[in-house]
């Protein structure tokens, strides 16, 4: 399975053979979230997908991803932490919203901070999240969303359940926080690689290699 975005280790390990990764990097300097700032070396600098002070700019990372997708691509699946989870849910509910082709086969989402932009105000110039309460049209492909119990934005996580549909939602929830699961937290991980099997698996018969 080709998969775009961002993949640790352990998670690559654990998951096998068999899948190939492209990685989406953030151009804006952004310094590190607190709750990752352990996970990564100290002399790494932060780079966010979005700048909430320019929603033009915003708006050109969305459509970069589409570009990039189009250039690189195509894709089996997107997998996304964090703030990446929010630039690849903009895209897909646009696309959603749009009725146009979704990107992805399947979707693999960690630790949500915020919902995704609402596409149309972006196009206005204004920077806002979805209302989910206020989505009519969920997204259809499988999908894995995973957080952490002690994480600081689980309510979040939990609010953005509702923008998939119960069939093609899995869930799972580790005892860590604002993290993908790696050998520290070796039951979250395992049970993490068990979920995502089950996605790929129902991406793959609702979407079969010719």
């Amino acid at each position: 399975m080709n998969i775009c975005f961002f993949s640790p280790a352990p998670l690559r390990y654990e998951l096998g053979d068999g899948h190939t990764y492209d990685y989406v990097e953030g151009v804006f300097p952004y310094e590190l979230a607190s709750e990752i700032k352990d996970l990564v070396p100290s002399n790494d600098k932060g780079f966010s997908y979005f700048d909430p002070e320019s929603a033009k700019a915003s708006l050109q990372a969305v459509e970069d991803l589409e570009n990039f997708i189009a250039s690189e691509g195509p894709y089996d699946g997107v997998l996304a932490f964090s703030q990446g989870m929010m630039l690849a849910c903009t895209l897909l509910m646009r696309n959603v919203e749009k009725k146009k082709p979704l990107p992805f086969k399947c979707a693999i989402f960690f630790s949500p901070r915020m919902a995704p932009l609402d596409y149309a105000d972006l196009c206005r110039g204004v920077f806002t999240e979805i209302e989910t309460k206020r989505v009519t049209q969920a997204i259809e492909i499988p999908t894995t969303l995973v957080w952490g119990s002690m994480d600081p934005h689980a309510p979040k996580a939990i609010d953005m359940q509702k923008l998939f549909t119960r069939d093609g939602l899995s869930t799972c929830v580790h005892d860590g926080g604002h993290e993908i699961p790696g050998y520290a937290l070796k039951k979250g991980l395992l049970d993490t690689v068990n979920v995502i099997r089950r996605t790929t698996n129902q991406a793959v018969q609702i979407f079969p290699r010719e």
